[in-house]
């Protein structure tokens, strides 16, 4: 008599998030400055070579100077650039909501 199979194992489902765990790359002198949850963590100009984790659990405000100059991970997951090297933004808003749009 063949045995009968157990019934499958459901996979587990992903947790909502609970926090932004942001890691930073820098391959090109790149001014950065960003506020984790309205604090301000990270106010420098950092040179090839650096890098710089922060973690917030709400939202992240980043500001740069030579968006092209780093590469990012939110949360384990490559970001698509900023911009383009030498480029300027100010007000990179990244929030539990929507990181998944700054992702690749």
């Amino acid at each position: 008599m063949p045995e009968e199979m157990p019934p499958p194992i459901p996979e587990p489902r992903e947790e909502e998030m609970k926090e932004l765990h942001l890691e930073l790359i820098f391959h090109q002198e790149t001014w950065i400055q960003v506020y984790a949850d309205g604090k301000i963590e990270l106010d420098e100009l950092m040179s090839s070579g650096k890098q710089a984790e922060i973690t917030a659990s709400e939202n992240l405000l980043i500001n740069l100077r030579n968006a092209g100059g780093l590469t990012y991970f939110i949360n384990n997951r490559q970001g698509k650039p900023f911009g383009k090297s030498g480029e300027n933004i100010n007000y990179i808003r990244i929030t539990l909501d929507n990181f998944e749009e700054f992702l690749k």
